[in-house]
């Protein structure tokens, strides 16, 4: 059962997770999750908790589709593969000049073009090679 407010340091679970490198939870809730991070709330769509595990709102609504709920799904993974911080608030790599902050796949969610954002940048992608590549190491 989760609490109305979702404290990312709370967690212990009433049963063992299965092995895994990333376990993603889909919570059938309408409205936004309210996460409680460093003190402060704020309404999300996804968060992740630790180094492997994703909370991603799961039900859809006029404004939270498939396609927004398909990029969460990548945007929280992409945290536990290449880290925490957004590239447009001050945390994660910085941003790309000449790009568009929408296009970035880490960045906050901002506009509806955000829906479409996939770009990683290079320090994004050699941050996921070396988490693919201990990964590899530790099978």
């Amino acid at each position: 059962m989760i609490s109305e407010t979702l404290d990312p340091g709370w967690f212990t679970f009433p049963f063992l997770l299965p092995a895994a490198d990333i376990t993603v939870f889909f919570v059938g809730m309408e409205q936004r999750i309210k996460v409680s991070m460093e003190g402060e709330e704020i309404l999300a769509d996804g968060f992740t908790a630790d180094d492997q595990t994703c909370w991603v709102r799961g039900s859809s609504t006029e404004e939270y589709n498939k396609d927004e709920a398909e990029n969460v799904i990548a945007h929280e993974i992409g945290h536990v593969i290449v880290g925490k911080g957004h590239p447009d608030a001050n945390g994660g790599p910085a941003i790309l000049q000449g790009s568009d902050d929408n296009a970035r796949l880490m960045a906050t969610r901002s506009s509806s073009a955000w829906t479409k954002a996939k770009l990683l940048v290079k320090e994004e992608w050699d941050a996921a090679q070396q988490w693919l590549t201990a990964k590899s190491h530790h099978q």
